[in-house]
Parts: structure tokens; sequence; C-alpha cells
């Protein structure tokens, strides 16, 4: 789906991970930096990523019974501005190591030194998203960025300013820069 330019077509894949690796993987999701420290954030585009270790299915006709002969499996999604493509050889590029470690587990796993073989790997463990966060459809990370940026000014505003008297609290909010933040 796409909005204003937008690309919202979004990635989900669920990746079968190796017999005995299950641990290994789950340590190095834990040691993964998130939010702003996250590699996903040096690929511009990204919105949201998100790793998860998914450890026994359970069986929703049997009472939750763990569904045996089935791999843990690590799902990986991700919402960005970009086509697919580019966003999984933008992960090899602006991300290799990162890739190399939390994918090595998986099953198949080609490594991220030649983009056009990831990116053919990770689109055959691609699932249907059932469903697809757009908090801001028609704006790109850049422009979240900067809103968000916004609101943190104001925010430091108000609260620097709640004593002050109209007078002043107008003058102080002329005085502000509102429009480069970051």
């Amino acid at each position: 789906m796409r909005g204003r330019g937008i690309n919202r077509e979004g990635l989900a894949a669920l990746l079968p991970v190796r017999d005995g690796r299950e641990a290994e993987a789950e340590d190095v999701l834990a040691a993964l930096p998130s939010g702003h420290e996250s590699p996903f954030t040096r690929i511009g585009s990204t919105h949201f990523a998100r790793l998860v270790l998914l450890a026994g299915f359970p069986d929703r006709r049997h009472g939750g019974e763990i569904l045996p002969g089935l791999p843990a499996c690590l799902f990986f999604a991700a919402e960005f501005d970009i086509p697919v493509a580019g966003y999984l050889e933008a992960v090899c590029a602006v991300m290799p190591a990162e890739a190399d470690a939390v994918f090595a587990a998986c099953v198949g796993y080609p490594g991220a030194r030649v983009p056009p073989v990831f990116t053919d790997w990770m689109l055959r463990h691609r699932v249907k998203a059932g469903f697809s966060l757009h908090a801001n459809p028609q704006a790109n990370v850049r422009q979240v960025l900067h809103a968000l940026g916004l609101r943190e000014q104001i925010i430091g505003f108000a609260v620097e300013t709640r004593a002050l008297a109209p007078a002043d609290l107008k003058a102080a909010w002329d005085s502000q820069d509102w429009g480069n933040v970051a």
C-alpha cells in the first residue's frame, strides 16, 4: 500500500532457527541495542524494526499444547519508507556485522556480504502480516523525527515558562526557533 510516495509495504519474515541455536539467538537479541541506539536506525528510512524469538507454537485447538516438530523461529518485522529490496540491501550495507550476528543462527543464512543473496533468502521467508501500523501514514522518517523533536521542544518550553506572566510568555514564545528542531 502506498500513500503519497511513502512506501508502506513493510516486511515480516519468519526465519527458522537451527536446532540447538535458540539460546545463542536469544543472547544476540538481548545484547542488540534498542531505541535510538538500534542499528536499524542507521538505515534512515526505518520507522520501526522488531526481532522476536518464537520458541514453541501453541496449538489453539488442543488447549495450547506446544505443536511438535516445529522449529523455533526468529520473527523479523520492519516498516520503512523505501522498497523492500532496497531496504534489505541497506541492511547489508549499513549494518552487516549486526545482520550476521542476528541471523547467523537461522537455517540457510547466507550472510550479508552479497546483498542480492541475503535479499532472496529473506524474501523466501516472508510472511503476510496480519496488519501493519502506520501511525503517520503520510510522513517519512525525517518528518516524523522532526515532529517528535518539535514536540519535545514545546514540552520543554511549557515546563520552563509555566510561571511567566502573559506578556513574558508571548515574548519567550516569539523568541523560540520552532522550525529548526531535529
